[in-house]
């Protein structure tokens, strides 16, 4: 049974560092990405990533959903940087 990879914050560098290397090193699991591309680029997510352009601030999604979406969840990786000058 394949697996699926959640990981936030995909687009970011620790993000997307984090699904090349379970992309090249675990190809039976299928990696879905969340970001609202405000501190990444979504030239850094590979190509095999199911990329979900969503801002969780303004539009959570509970966990109860994410696993009825993705029944075979395996990780949550959250990524979120804040800077302020």
């Amino acid at each position: 049974m394949s697996k699926t990879v959640l990981i936030t914050g995909v687009a970011g560098l620790l993000g997307s560092r984090l699904a090349d290397w379970i992309i090249e090193n675990k190809p039976e699991y299928k990696v879905v990405g969340i970001d609202d591309l405000s501190g990444g680029y979504e030239s850094n997510v590979h190509p095999k990533v199911d990329l979900w352009e969503i801002d969780l601030v303004k539009h959570p999604i509970s966990f109860t959903l994410l696993h009825m979406l993705l029944k075979d969840l395996v990780l949550l990786y959250v990524v979120l940087t804040m800077i302020t000058t």
